[in-house]
């Protein structure tokens, strides 16, 4: 009623993460139908996004992550209070000076614990959503998410409070079907209109297509709340390492048959024993399907990867069954098209167990110089003084400019006009128009 109350009184509307839809909403509801709307950038380029599905006992994953960053400040993200006193007592176990941070603590515990965390040099901070807002550390240099948040918005409020001295930060999200199963659950079992419901659903649905997708992190985000002419990182997961994917089609079709034959009885583990043959003194009944170890071509980890893969585009779907989730067949004409070959069922291509980028947990190794020619080292080192000098002089991190992979990509072609240029990875028509003639003057002063 404020526009009715005080007609002549000017009103300021300012959030941080906000959708197109949102911000439709926040001008129908405040009346501000006439009013100027100003949407700066939602780029953060100090920080390097990341994300992998949940393998196993995800404690063991986060110390893993932690471990390889040490002398480092960072935040860790649960779902619960319970979780993140189990998590931090685990960090604690393993020599990270860790703190748990939760709506449950006495007021005075949480405003010591806090204290702590600004003013220590390396502390982790292991908490709830309740943590964060208001909370300025500059020096944080990764957030985990241990258990991932339900939006898009609430992804990026919470990775935001990494990197804010401007340096290189990082935010790593750990994920699975089972998360998205409970954020679905939990909104169902809300009591608010169905229309708040199906919005909180939707944006679920969009976080989850993020981290399931193939292209930029950052860039998807951006696109998220709006932006146009949105270039590629160049150092996200996606952007260093871009997935390959494969014809699961065939494998899907025998999951789904199984699922089928199994009349979803059984949960996710079992499934995976059912399809690799497993199953420790299986009954007569299953030992006799057709299904029983038809799944020789996956490991464990493949068929769980591929099981979540189906539970995210709804083929499958979880009953909650009292916490004990059994595997169902969810769309049944989406199943049917599977079924005829129809729909193509594509998986990403799992890294290899041994890649240090995934399952070692140290940070993602960024191309360097010598992923190049000798030849072309001496050219990719006048580009990156070249580089520096610009970024010293914006105060901004040198990969701002350009990140090394573009700069290797120009040392190997040496483009020589600004339409080769172009054609560079990660040249888009801003960074051409700023740093093009600079460029090319390096690339020519260098061959003369």
């Amino acid at each position: 009623r404020l526009a009715e109350i005080f007609p002549d009184v000017p009103r300021l509307a300012v959030t941080a993460t906000a959708d197109a839809r949102t911000r439709d909403d926040i001008r129908a509801e405040l009346r501000l139908e006439d009013a100027l709307e100003f949407v700066a950038s939602f780029a953060r380029p100090e920080l390097a996004l990341s994300a992998e599905r949940k393998r196993g006992a995800g404690h063991k994953r986060v110390l893993e992550l932690v471990e390889a960053r040490p002398g480092r400040s960072g935040v860790i993200y649960a779902g619960s209070r319970d979780g993140v006193d189990k998590l931090a007592e685990s960090l604690r176990a393993a020599g990270t000076h860790a703190l748990a941070y939760h709506a449950g603590l006495d007021k005075a515990v949480r405003a010591e614990r806090l204290e702590t965390f600004l003013e220590a040099d390396a502390a982790v901070m292991v908490a709830t959503i309740a943590f964060g807002m208001g909370v300025d550390k500059p020096d944080v240099r990764f957030v985990i998410h241990a258990d991932p948040p339900a939006s898009i918005e609430a992804y990026w409020q919470e990775i935001g409070r990494a990197g804010r001295d401007g340096d290189p930060a990082e935010g790593i999200t750990l994920y699975g079907a089972a998360d998205m199963a409970w954020a679905y659950r939990r909104i169902d079992g809300r009591e608010m209109d169905d229309t708040v419901k199906a919005v909180q659903r939707r944006k679920v649905g969009q976080f989850y297509a993020m981290m399931d997708g193939a292209n930029c992190r950052a860039a998807a985000v951006r696109r998220y709340f709006g932006e146009e002419g949105v270039e590629p990182c160049g150092q996200c997961d996606l952007c260093v390492s871009p997935p390959e994917s494969i014809d699961a089609t065939q494998a899907a079709q025998k999951a789904l048959s199984a699922v089928h034959r199994l009349g979803g009885r059984f949960g996710r583990g079992r499934l995976v024993e059912h399809l690799l043959g497993k199953t420790k003194e299986p009954s007569s009944f299953e030992a006799g399907l057709t299904t029983f170890g038809i799944g020789k071509e996956f490991s464990v980890n493949g068929w769980r990867d591929l099981i979540d893969q189906l539970l995210f585009d709804g083929l499958l779907k979880e009953d909650p069954n009292d916490g004990r989730p059994l595997i169902g067949l969810g769309d049944s004409e989406g199943v049917k098209a599977v079924y005829r070959g129809e729909r193509r069922v594509g998986l990403r291509k799992a890294p290899e167990e041994n890649d240090p980028t995934t399952r070692s947990g140290k940070p993602r190794k960024r191309r360097e110089a010598a992923d190049i020619d000798p030849g072309d080292a001496a050219l990719f080192e006048a580009l990156r003084y070249w580089r520096a000098g610009e970024a010293k002089r914006q105060h901004v991190p040198p990969y701002v400019i350009f990140p090394d992979r573009t700069l290797i990509e120009v040392a190997q072609t040496k483009p020589a006009s600004l339409p080769r240029l172009a054609a560079v990875s990660g040249v888009g028509e801003s960074k051409l128009a700023r740093y093009g003639e600079a460029v090319i003057e390096v690339v020519k002063g260098f061959e003369a």
